[in-house]
């Protein structure tokens, strides 16, 4: 990294970064198609004109194994996506690429977990990142009462790069969220050209990571921030404004699957919106995270570079900056490049009962995610149970993966029902063998199992702010309701606890994981009711497969008693 400066009184301070003399020296075992053009045509004032590549990743959640596709070929893990990383630094120079990343490189699998982040920040320093945005997720490891951000302030001042929020703020002073490693901007130099950068953080982030882990926090509109902040740089003589924004943003065209290459994206209503429709001049660049999109495009003069997740591609903007600043008629936006590749580690078939992996010479970046396993003892392919069949989740009706945990919870706590937010569970399952990592990527966040005592009214309030036109955000079982997508206002049209329809009046047992039960999905009046707390969400899962045996579970979905039908009220 070059000399990264912090800010002083509230302004960035210039300083030019010595280009890198060191080279990632990666040995492949296999071969990498990268899909890179070269820059876009440049106008005839050539001598005028400099060339900066900007590298984009995001929601890397520690993804740092690649993931076999059905086709036979894998996707991801950090030795393929150092790879992508260094054949673009080897086309265009290394002097000439900016390496960033728009945020959630915490929480997914065992290893960023038991590290508490520090193992994606080691990787990403051994990647040469310049800086990333502060995710929701960054703030999923809880300190203790008065440094509630203790291991994301820790994670940070080990990190080679700065994180960067703009938006954060203490709630009690006002005052910006800042840590040794932790800034609202930085200024840099790359090619010739003054780069700035601001983060920004989700506002939604005090109810999409626990809600008592941030409530020392406020999170300012990104927008208005932005404007503030891009003033800011650009009078400190930054030519480019980046912002890495992990923030809310989705395409009215859906998301595809895989790396898919639409003609455009329009954006739905959102904090993404809001940054793209700012004065021109504002912001050149928005690097993008949180809602997994695939966006490569240009809205007005600001490109938008968003590349799913876990690694899976790297964005590719290569910017022509003359006297005036970008010329868009020069740069281009690629395709995100695909990091898919034939398979290099192997199945947890071809490995001992204990699940060791001879990775053989396959250069540093496996050796040192083999030494961090090691030191945190991580079996990755330790059996924990076996599916009957495949459990997909889903956000629209109830699913096999949400029976599967609300089921496990009933099964192991009296009550008379159990709720799962659909959002908590993060991955598919496949049919077969389900090994300790799948169930943790099914399952990474640390939450615990409460109980407590609900009213009917209080319930039936619940699954009313669970649905919406789209969305059955709330997986159940000991209950069924039907909820009418086209009816406004209130689209619940029957709800019934076991064979029996839902009494107001009376009281029931609910189970629940502590994420919902503490004002996560904004559920009406729960955080204020005492609870029981029990055993860890996943541990309970866990216990549900030991109970089965050699035998393989296998959900019933549907089902009269566990499933959330759309239906038209009579």
């Amino acid at each position: 990294m070059g000399n990264l400066e912090a800010l002083e009184d509230g302004r960035p301070r210039v300083v030019p970064l010595a280009s890198r003399t060191s080279t990632l020296l990666l040995i492949l075992a296999f071969g990498l198609g990268l899909a890179c053009g070269g820059p876009g045509a440049a106008p005839e004032s050539e001598d005028a004109l400099r060339h900066l590549t900007v590298l984009a990743t995001n929601d890397f959640h520690g993804a740092f194994h690649e993931e076999r596709l059905d086709d036979g070929s894998a996707v991801g893990g950090a030795a393929a996506l150092a790879a992508a990383i260094e054949g673009v630094r080897g086309e265009v120079g290394r002097d000439r690429v900016l390496l960033v990343d728009g945020g959630d490189l915490f929480q997914g699998t065992p290893l960023v977990n038991a590290t508490r982040g520090l193992a994606s920040v080691e990787l990403f320093g051994k990647l040469g990142y310049d800086a990333v945005a502060v995710g929701n997720h960054e703030f999923d490891y809880r300190g203790p009462v008065g440094d509630l951000q203790g291991p994301l302030k820790a994670a940070a001042a080990a990190a080679a790069f700065p994180f960067l929020t703009g938006n954060t703020v203490d709630a009690a002073s006002g005052k910006a969220f800042e840590a040794p490693g932790i800034r609202r901007t930085v200024l840099l130099e790359r090619g010739g050209i003054r780069i700035g950068l601001m983060g920004l953080t989700t506002a939604t982030t005090p109810t999409t990571t626990h809600p008592k882990n941030v409530t020392n926090l406020r999170f300012e509109p990104v927008h208005e921030v932005a404007i503030e902040l891009a003033a800011e740089l650009r009078s400190a003589g930054a030519e480019v404004v980046i912002a890495l924004a992990h923030v809310t943003g989705s395409c009215e065209e859906g998301r595809t699957p895989g790396i898919p290459d639409p003609p455009r994206c329009t954006l739905l209503p959102s904090e993404l919106k809001q940054l793209v429709m700012l004065p021109e001049g504002t912001l050149d660049v928005v690097v993008a995270g949180h809602q997994n999109q695939w966006i490569h495009h240009r809205y007005g003069s600001t490109y938008v570079l968003e590349q799913g997740f876990n690694g899976r591609a790297l964005g590719r903007l290569d910017l022509v900056v003359g006297p005036d600043g970008v010329d868009l008629a020069a740069s281009k936006v690629h395709p995100p490049i695909d990091v898919k590749h034939a398979p290099r580690e192997p199945l947890c078939g071809d490995l001992g009962p204990e699940g060791s992996t001879k990775r053989g010479e396959f250069g540093p970046i496996d050796e040192w995610l083999g030494a961090r396993e090691a030191e945190v003892s991580l079996g990755r392919c330790k059996r924990v149970g076996c599916l009957a069949r495949p459990l997909q989740r889903s956000r629209e009706s109830q699913s096999g993966a949400g029976t599967l945990v609300a089921e496990s919870l009933l099964e192991a706590w009296p009550a008379d029902v159990a709720l799962q937010n659909a959002g908590g569970l993060r991955t598919d399952l496949p049919a077969g063998p389900v090994r300790a990592p799948d169930l943790f990527r099914f399952l990474p966040f640390e939450n615990t199992v409460v109980r407590m005592d609900l009213t009917g009214a209080q319930l039936r309030r619940i699954l009313q702010t669970g649905t919406d036109a789209k969305a059955a955000r709330i997986q159940i079982a000991g209950m069924s309701y039907g909820w009418d997508p086209e009816r406004k206002g209130d689209r619940l049209c029957w709800v019934r606890v076991g064979d029996e329809p839902l009494d107001v009046e009376r009281r029931y047992t609910v189970l629940m994981n502590d994420y919902m039960a503490s004002g996560g999905l904004d559920l009406p009046g729960i955080a204020r009711i005492p609870v029981e707390e029990g055993p860890r969400l996943r541990d309970v899962v866990r216990d549900a497969f030991h109970a089965a045996g050699a035998a393989c579970l296998d959900p019933l979905v549907p089902s009269p008693i566990q499933t959330a039908f759309r239906t038209a009220c009579p």
